[in-house]
This record gives C-alpha cells, structure tokens and sequence, in this order.
C-alpha cells in the first residue's frame, strides 16, 4: 500500500511507498527534494507539521520523523502493528495510533513516550484532526469509536443510521468537528460529531462498470478545503460539495485502485494507486495531472473523454455515458488488456499476451468505433503494451511498450507517420498535446528513468529529457 500527505499551507507533497522510502516534492512546480528510506516494511501513515517537520509511520509499527531538507530521521518503534495515523499536536509533541488499538503520545523533542491510550477492537482505520486534538477510528466490526485526546474522553456515536459492518472509510476535517464516512455501498456521509447528524452527500458513480450488480465500497476520503468530500472506490475519485451537489467535472479516473488520497487547500489532490503510480489532479476541472512515480501497468484502466468513461476488463470494455448514465459493452481481442484511452468516439485498447509453443510474450493494440463497434485496427508488437494514447482529435495513436519502443500512428489507415528511438525501460504513460494533429504536436512518454518529449519537427522524432519530476 502507498500513502500521500500533503502539507498544510499546500506546498508539499510526500509519497511513501512499499520499500519503506518517502519522497517528498516542492508544488506546484512539482520539484523533487529527494527520497529517504524511513520504515521498516511499507509506509502506512503521513503527517506534516505546520512548520515543515514530517512524521512517518510504518507497516512494522515504528515511526520516524525529521525536518524536510534535513532528510536524517528519528526512529522509534511505537506500536506492535501498523501505524494507522499521526498528528502534530502544536507544542505538545506527536501523536500516533496503530492496528493495535493503541493510541501513543510522544515528546516534541526528545521523542520519548508520555502516554497511552487503549481502545475497543482491533483497528482498521484512524484519522486524526489537524492539530492532534480528536481522533476517530473504525474497527473490525465497523464500529466508529471518537476520542478527545485533550480530556481523554472517549465516545462512540449514537444515532448513526448504519447497520454492523456496513462503513468502510472515514476521515476527518481539518478542525476535527466533521466526519466524512464511507459504506459498502458506495454512499459518502458528513457527520457532525457534536450535534450527531448524519447527511448523506450522495453516491459514488464510480460502480464496477462491467458487472453493474457489484456495488462500489467506498475506499478512500479526504476533505477538501470548502468542507466537501473527496471520495474513491477503485480507480474512480468523485468529489462532493457539501450540500451532495457534484459538477460536470466531478468524475475523475485513473489507472488502478486508489490507496491513499491526499487534497491541498488550492484543490489540487494527490491520488496514488495500488500499482505505484501518484497523480497529481485538480478537483474542479478535466484531465488527469501530472505522473510522478509509477511501479508497473494497471491490468484495469479509466480513460475520461469528456462525457464518457471507459472500463477495461480481461478482454471486454464498458463505455458509460455519464449525462444519461446508459452503458454499453463492447467485445476486444482475444488479449488480456493493459492500457486504455479514449477521444472523440474512438477507443484504443492496449494488450499482452504469449506467443504458443512456449515464445515469449507479445503486444498488441486495438481501435474500436464505439458508436458501431468495428474494430478499426487490430496488431501486434513484440513486447506487451504498457501505454497507449489518442490524440484528442482521435486522428493519431501512439503505443508504447515493455521493451521502450513508441509507435505513432495514423488511426485511420493504421500506418506508421513517425519513429521514436527505443528507450532503455518500459514506457509507463503518453499524452499528446496539440489543438489538432495537423497542426504541431508534442508526445510525453513517462518512465521510471524520468519524463520525455518529443515534437513533430520531423518524421523521424528524437526524445529529449525533461528534468525528473
């Protein structure tokens, strides 16, 4: 699992990741200041001080923390389990709560342990406030436990209108007075803890879009600073205003399940994914921001065309209307799909597969006319396809695979217009840039090694290296 936090002012970004390593990145210019391996096992929980200061806790249950530019953390081992959450609590040290049903308070300085709180059942998700002064918790029975930690008082919720093991995702608000909740069913709610109300902001549209009788559970929260709620369940992120109204642009979609969200005060929100990927995107407004880090290809993959959202199975895709909500489904090639987009009314579809008899494995690349069906264009490439991408005018689409290679292509005839040069490593995503494809065009290619452009000057396309993001 990966985890991201975003620091108070908006001007931080830290990703952590599997190996127990945290990078941290200055926004909104995106730049890197480095990486620090802090925990043992994976990192499961983020913090930033209001000063700067940055608190990480582990899988293994130990916490580390350290001035960002410093990069020289403090370790301590505080609970037996994973560390769910942390918070600074102004002058008065670190707060941390983990699987173990513990909450532990440690010295600002020193780092040494001052108290310890035991709470009922065993843990599976914790929030703090802001300032380390409330905490809430759900546990294996989903049941929601708030804590004061400045009286030590302890309270579990009355007259919330949820059945035993039905919530699934909480978080808190920056001054710890609101709750956002999430159940099984898809449904995101706003509890005000002091007076016991319950409203239910709406419904995630975001459901399994190939098998509409599988509800979509809410996986992750986070509150935006208007006090709305920022919701996913798979690779689908939907954003609620606090009156449950949400905008044509409220759907957004990325490439496999969402771990961890992250919002700053600017609307800007971090997404990171199960595959390893963080992507930077706004809630108010199109398109999908900025990769910064990617592990692998997603086998299920989103694309948003406008008003229109598509799935991508095993070999079976599902385009959703979302201005009447009607759906079709339209059959692939017989390959296992690993990359997706979508333009105009065109769908590209991106694949792998193993050569029979014991050859290695393959690509392939498919075009579909969704209005008719027609697959338009259907070929192989010899390494599977991590990335795929339509020009937004749907007249040209570009392949990248496991083996570096790009092809850019005329979607119409399927010919080749242009080379790239092989790269060393997989291409991870491709973008286009350009009003039209007659007119100058760019094409990113993401990789592990850092980000490329290239622009038709020339048939032949050479890459040149952006700096690192």
């Amino acid at each position: 699992m990966s985890v991201a936090a975003i620091s108070e002012d908006g001007s931080l970004l830290a990703i952590g990741g599997l190996d127990g390593s945290v990078a941290v990145w200055r926004l909104p210019s995106v730049t890197s200041l480095g990486s620090t391996v802090a925990v043992r096992g994976a990192v499961s929980a983020l913090a930033f001080s209001s000063d700067g200061e940055l608190a990480v806790g582990g899988s293994e249950g130990d916490v580390a923390r350290w001035r960002v530019g410093d990069n020289v953390p403090t370790t301590f081992d505080a609970h037996t389990d994973a560390v769910l959450a942390l918070a600074f609590r102004r002058e008065s040290g670190l707060v941390t709560a983990g699987r173990d049903g513990l909450l532990r308070a440690f010295a600002p300085t020193t780092g040494a342990p001052q108290w310890s709180m035991s709470l009922p059942g065993h843990a599976i998700a914790g929030s703090f406030d802001h300032v380390g002064s409330r905490y809430a918790q759900l546990d294996l029975e989903a049941q929601l436990t708030v804590v004061e930690l400045d009286t030590a008082r302890t309270r579990i919720p009355v007259n919330i209108p949820f059945g035993e093991g039905q919530l699934t995702a909480l978080t808190l608000s920056a001054n710890g007075r609101m709750l956002g909740l999430g159940d099984r069913q898809g449904g995101v709610h706003l509890l005000d803890i002091d007076r016991g109300d319950v409203a239910e902001l709406g419904r995630l549209g975001g459901r399994n879009l190939l098998d509409e009788s599988s509800a979509a559970a809410v996986e992750q929260l986070a509150f935006t600073a208007s006090g709305g709620l920022v919701a996913a369940a798979g690779g689908v992120i939907e954003n609620f205003d606090r009156r449950g109204r949400q905008g044509a642009s409220s759907v957004q979609q990325v490439g496999g399940r969402v771990t961890d969200l992250a919002v700053d005060p600017s609307g800007q929100a971090a997404a990171v994914t199960e595959t390893g990927e963080t992507i930077l995107l706004q809630l108010e407004g199109s398109g999908v921001g900025r990769l910064l880090s990617n592990a692998g290809a997603p086998v299920l993959d989103l694309s948003n065309s406008g008003e229109s959202v598509t799935a991508a199975g095993d070999r079976q895709a599902a385009v959703l209307d979302l201005a009447t909500g009607s759906r079709r489904m339209i059959d692939l090639p017989g390959r296992p799909v690993t990359a997706l987009s979508m333009a105009e009314s065109l769908l590209a579809a991106g694949g792998a597969g193993v050569v029979r008899g014991g050859g290695g494995p393959f690509g392939s690349y498919t075009l579909v006319d969704v209005r008719s069906g027609e697959v338009l264009v259907d070929d192989i490439v010899s390494a599977p396809v991590t990335a795929i991408a339509l020009h937004p005018d749907g007249e040209l689409l570009a392949v990248g695979d496991a083996g570096g290679n790009l092809l850019i292509l005329d979607s119409t005839t399927g010919r080749p217009v242009a080379e790239l040069d092989q790269m060393a490593s997989a291409v991870t995503r491709l973008a286009f840039s350009g009003a039209t494809s007659l007119s100058p065009w760019t094409a990113w290619a993401h990789l592990p090694a850092g980000t490329y452009t290239a622009s038709r000057k020339e048939r032949r396309l050479r890459w040149a290296r952006e700096p690192a993001v």
